[in-house]
């Protein structure tokens, strides 16, 4: 019934009572799988100041509405593991969309399982079920935000943190992508190296990496 009254004709509920509902519902699902909860808010803080700084370079025009979707996608994106590592980001495609999340319609209950499916390098499988049947302008979305997920995760590879802020600017007509690094982060700086391929085929640009150790 909540679900209905607020995508409804009339829009019953206040947007804000929509945003806190779909946050509980996603935390809720999250919890029930056991995800590592800490690791998935910072996934969801990492891909947002992505989002952010790709909007403000003109990256991409996506606004409000894309970015929720991206956060809750960003929470969501290892409750596969609930059920085996291995194919794990097909996992989380599955129970997202089969978990009746609140305060979601089936387009971007299938946008967020999308994003999820493709934040990992091994699964590009275009003919995926499902995919077939989504919108040009969801695919499109659907691959935007996997490509923020998939960075993030790069960005946390270790769990550990060590990649305490991420952001994209424009320096001379270049896209750098500038990190701050609590530590030493060697695997981070690896695993987004191998994102610079899929950033350059989705945006047009490829990125440099400008990291500084700031403990």
């Amino acid at each position: 019934l909540q679900d209905y009254l607020m995508h409804g004709a009339h829009g019953y509920l206040h947007e804000k009572e929509a945003a806190s509902t779909r946050e509980r519902s996603a935390i809720q699902l999250g919890r029930s799988c056991n995800f590592a909860e800490e690791h998935a808010r910072w996934i969801a803080r990492l891909s947002l100041s992505l989002f952010d700084s790709a909007l403000a370079i003109g990256l991409h025009r996506y606004g409000t509405e894309e970015r929720a979707l991206l956060y809750h996608a960003a929470l969501l994106h290892d409750v596969g593991l609930f059920l085996s590592f291995h194919n794990h980001h097909a996992h989380s495609r599955y129970i997202i969309r089969n978990a009746d999340l609140l305060g979601f319609n089936r387009s971007e209950i299938e946008i967020m399982a999308t994003a999820v499916y493709f934040h990992r390098k091994s699964s590009a499988k275009r003919n995926s079920d499902g995919y077939g049947d989504m919108s040009g302008d969801d695919r499109k979305l659907a691959h935007t935000l996997g490509l923020f997920l998939r960075m993030a995760e790069s960005l946390d590879r270790s769990q550990q943190q060590t990649v305490s802020a991420a952001r994209l600017e424009r320096k001379h007509k270049q896209i750098v992508l500038a990190l701050t690094l609590a530590h030493a982060s060697p695997m981070e700086l690896y695993a987004i190296d191998e994102v610079k391929g899929a950033f350059k085929k989705m945006f047009g640009k490829p990125f440099s990496v400008a990291a500084v150790l700031s403990p």
